[in-house]
Order: structure tokens, then C-alpha cells, then sequence
């Protein structure tokens, strides 16, 4: 049995797939299970116990070059997956071009979304009906269903390199954090700054949460240049030591990092789910988008929000700035979010 999950997505839906795949490994457990992910998301996957083997998606180099050599690529892409010989392809995503990849590959059994009806659904054999909002993982829980496939848990998985974690433990202890000591990561940027939390809050938060719990404060932001000016907006307010984390070194360093932490604070991010997956306290910070779908996962989370009338939305910018729902949020409401999180660690 070849099975082959789609998910062009990403950071944090990746990370939310593992427990597809583990529920696919306990209904075939000697099935090859193949992840098709955009490539910059295919490290989430590495040494994944659930996963045989991870099949990168060249983003950019489909886009580059003549109309002639994109075209000659994505056909050498999609062929390649008809040479595997899938028996079962399972589209996660919902897009047009993972279907036509699900279709490439000539599986017996093509499942996958199409609320929208438009043409991608006759590229499936069958098509993924839900009836209500649903967290993301659950999305995949009914594919499952819809291939024959019984839900399991949902206890993520993310594997931490050794040489990762000794290489950002070796950073930190440079800096002046030790083991043992309560060190708060506070990661302020969002791949849509909508969902981003006012600068001025965040260094409130690290300020207060330093002189409550003597916490060591370390920021840090993904390499886009927005996400590092807003760093730079909260360094620029921090009235509390705090330690800058390099960019260098890709996500699986800042999941090394997020596992060396006592707590991460940040907003409706991928970064918030790596943080959740390692199994430390989260707070996420939601505002355009709604938690009951895109919420971390996790015994020790909370995702404080305002509801206004106009969420959800995917405004890039917000046409209510001065009353948006990320203004709203307030500085006690994301406080009680802390204390909520680490009221079990007192007892």
C-alpha cells in the first residue's frame, strides 16, 4: 500500500499533520507513507516515526524561467508521481494544483475538499464533505474518514536534531541563560501583519513576566524583513534585558530553541505551532482568525482573543485599525493567558 498526502502549505500546517499520518501508519501499518510539502516545510518532517518518506515541492523553481521551462519542470514533477504508483492519494490542502498533483498520480483513490464546486473536483474520486467549522486537524480527520481511514489522537510530533539543541544551548548559556533558568521565548511576527499584537504589549508582557517569575527574555522573528521590523519595534520597547536569537539556522534550530524554553508568547503563527509541538506552555494571540479552527495544540495552551463582528477576516490590513481586534486585546487578558498556562507547573 503507497499513500501520498498533499499539504502545499505552511509551517504550522505542517506541523499538524502528524496525526493524519499516525492514524494512517494504524490502519496500514505496513503502507509507504509519502508527504508532498512545499520544500521550505519538509524539515518539519524529518525522522517523523509516521513518515517513510517526504517528497519537497519546489516552489520557486516552478516559477522561474521561460513559460516553456516551468511548464517542462511541473510536467517531469507530475510524472515522477505517476512513476511511484500511489495506491491512495489524500489532497490536504484544497487548492487547484494539488489536485491536479493528486490526479498525476493515478491512485485508485483520489480524496480531497471542494467546498467551492469548481472544476478541481472531478480530479477526485471523492470529495470531502463536512458540515460545521472545524479545527484543521479534524479537516484532516474527515479526508480520513472519507478514505476508509478511523481518526486517532491528536498529540503532535516534532523531531529535535541533538546537534541543533547542544549548538542553541551553547548560544544561550553564551548569553547569560543557563538550565534551569525560566526562559520566556516572545516571538512577535505573523506571516499576515493583521494577526499581529501591538509592539509596545509584547514588551509590557516580557517586562512583567521577567520581575513575576525572573524570567530570562529571549526574542525572536523568521527571516522575512516585515517580521524583523517589528522585532526590532519590540526590542526597541523591552525595558528588561532580553537575548536576540539569530535568524540564521532555519526552523528546526528555532524548534531546538522552543524546546529549551519555559514559555512562548506569539501571535496566530507557524512558529506557534512548532512551540506547541514541543511540548512547552503556549500562548497565542489570535484576532482575524478563529482559534477553534487554527488553534495550537497541546495540554498547556490558551488563546486569549477579542470577538468582534467582523472576525474572521483576512485582511491584510485592518479597516477598523483604531478598534481592531488585535488593539482590543489587552495586556491583563494575555497576563491571565500566562498564568493559566503555567498554573500547573505550581502544583
Amino acid at each position: 500500500m503507497k499513500v501520498l498526502v498533499i499539504k502545499l502549505r505552511f509551517i504550522g500546517d505542517t506541523v499538524l499533520l502528524t496525526p493524519a499520518f499516525r492514524a494512517i501508519k494504524a490502519k496500514y501499518p505496513d503502507s509507504h507513507v509519502c508527504a508532498l510539502v512545499n520544500d521550505w516545510t519538509a524539515p518539519l518532517l524529518r525522522n517523523n516515526p509516521y513518515v517513510d518518506e517526504v517528497i519537497p515541492f519546489r516552489r520557486k523553481q516552478a516559477k522561474g524561467g521561460s513559460v516553456f521551462s516551468r511548464f517542462a519542470r511541473q510536467l517531469a514533477f507530475l510524472l515522477d508521481l505517476r512513476r511511484r504508483r500511489f495506491d491512495l492519494a489524500i489532497d490536504l490542502t484544497d487548492s487547484d494544483r494539488s489536485a491536479i498533483a493528486a490526479f498525476a498520480t493515478g491512485a485508485r483513490q483520489r480524496v480531497g475538499f471542494n467546498d467551492e464546486g469548481r472544476w478541481r473536483g472531478r480530479l477526485l474520486t471523492d470529495i470531502v464533505v463536512t458540515g460545521s467549522r472545524l479545527h484543521i486537524v479534524d479537516y484532516h480527520f474527515a479526508a480520513l474518514r472519507t478514505a476508509g481511514i478511523p481518526p486517532g489522537g491528536k498529540e503532535l510530533f516534532l523531531h529535535i536534531d541533538p546537534g541543533e539543541r547542544e549548538l542553541v544551548a551553547r548560544f544561550l548559556a553564551e548569553n547569560g541563560i543557563r538550565e534551569g533558568d525560566f526562559t520566556f521565548l516572545v516571538h512577535p511576527g505573523a506571516r499576515w501583519k493583521g494577526r499581529c499584537w501591538l509592539p509596545e504589549r509584547y514588551a509590557e508582557v516580557a517586562a512583567r513576566v521577567a520581575a513575576e517569575r525572573g524570567a530570562k527574555v529571549v526574542l525572536a522573528a523568521g527571516p522575512e524583513p516585515e517580521e524583523r521590523e517589528i522585532l526590532a519595534e519590540v526590542a526597541h520597547r523591552m525595558t528588561v534585558p532580553y537575548v536576540l536569537f539569530p535568524q540564521e539556522g532555519g526552523i528546526l534550530r528555532f524548534a531546538a530553541l522552543c524546546s529549551l524554553c519555559s514559555l512562548f508568547l506569539g501571535n496566530d503563527s507557524g512558529p506557534l505551532h512548532v512551540a506547541a509541538a514541543t511540548g512547552i506552555p503556549v500562548v497565542g494571540l489570535f484576532g482575524p482568525s478563529l482559534p477553534e479552527i487554527w488553534g495550537p495544540l497541546g495540554e498547556r495552551v490558551a488563546t486569549p482573543r477579542v470577538l468582534v463582528d467582523c472576525c474572521p477576516c483576512r485582511q491584510d490590513v485592518c479597516i477598523r485599525p483604531e478598534t481592531s481586534c488585535m488593539v482590543l486585546l489587552d495586556v491583563e487578558t494575555v497576563m491571565g493567558a500566562v498564568e493559566s498556562v503555567l498554573e500547573p507547573l505550581r502544583e
